[in-house]
């Protein structure tokens, strides 16, 4: 698992090939991001403020390509790649 700081001038599929590029070695890998570096959490399992403010989530399944994309859709909004995050209450 990779913890990373996003920004909303990031284009989403600017954040997908950062994230490939850290799960380059093959195999399960995920990367989730925050935009606020005081809401990245320090371990696992994350809290429940930790996944309301996830901004970004990635995870490569198989070295088959196998890929989960998802954005908060309130900073990035109509992404071009993945779907939207679940509102978390």
């Amino acid at each position: 698992m990779h913890f990373v700081l996003v920004s909303p001038g990031d284009s989403p599929a600017a954040l997908v090939e950062r994230a490939r590029s850290v799960c380059a070695g093959g195999g399960y890998c995920r990367v989730q991001g925050w935009s606020d570096p005081a809401q990245v959490p320090a371990s696992l399992p994350l809290s429940d403020a930790a996944r309301r403010s996830l901004r970004f989530s990635f995870a490569a399944a198989n070295a088959n390509g196998g890929e989960a994309i998802f954005f908060d859709c309130r900073l990035f909004s109509a992404p071009d790649i993945g779907t939207c995050l679940p509102a978390i209450p």
